[in-house]
């Protein structure tokens, strides 16, 4: 995961796709990430806060992320030492996190291409890395819908014509997946070569174009 040390201000969320489970961060005005598996950290799955004021209220918030990739929130305030007060929240989060409309939109617009109804993500992105990467990365997203192309033209068209081996390293560091197009750089003999999530994937990503475009 290629996120700040702290998840504090960030928004996670898991999706089912055709292609497995995929992982997505955003902050409050962008994408960060889509990763293939669960990767929601661990800091997320369980967190526990206590905050006590005088001995006379407790509140503890507790978020557990289910096998499902589903989450449930509990909400326990307890007033006063005999527990006389308790109220429970539990709010059961489907495919789309209400308070991320960054995420809900992903979510809408990945669930379009894998029924192969979008072809051009309309999404605010924000990837973090070297400045290489970056212009890779805005290379990557000039790729048509259901074309290819190999390393060599990666990196001539980002600057840098003897740098496919380092154009190879920037799609590994691709942090958001499928929306910028990693997929789509190929070897320069046609063969699908190198990709993070697995050469399945890939494949199939390349299908679902070819057979939509």
């Amino acid at each position: 995961m290629n996120t700040n040390s702290s998840y504090d201000n960030l928004y996670f969320q898991t999706m089912d796709t055709k292609i497995g489970i995929l992982t997505l961060v955003a902050d409050e005005n962008a994408l960060l990430e889509i990763s293939f598996g669960n990767n929601i950290p661990k800091s997320k799955e369980k967190q526990n806060i206590s905050v006590e004021e005088q001995g006379e209220s407790s509140v503890v918030l507790e978020n557990t992320l289910g096998q499902q990739g589903e989450s449930s929130v509990v909400l326990e305030n307890t007033l006063g030492q005999q527990g006389e007060n308790s109220v429970v929240l539990e709010n059961t989060l489907g495919q789309q996190r209400e308070d991320s409309v960054v995420l809900e939109n992903t979510v809408k617009q990945l669930n379009e291409y894998f029924n192969g109804k979008r072809k051009i993500f309309d999404l605010p992105l924000a990837p973090k890395g070297t400045e290489f990467q970056q212009r890779v990365w805005k290379v990557l997203t000039m790729i048509p819908y259901g074309e290819t192309k190999a390393y060599s033209e990666v990196a001539a068209l980002a600057g840098n014509p003897k740098a496919s081996r380092a154009v190879g390293m920037a799609n590994n560091k691709n942090p958001i997946a499928i929306v910028i197009p990693c997929h789509r750089v190929i070897g320069k003999n046609k063969t699908l070569v190198g990709y993070g999530g697995g050469l399945d994937k890939k494949e199939y990503l390349l299908k679902l174009e070819s057979e939509n475009d």
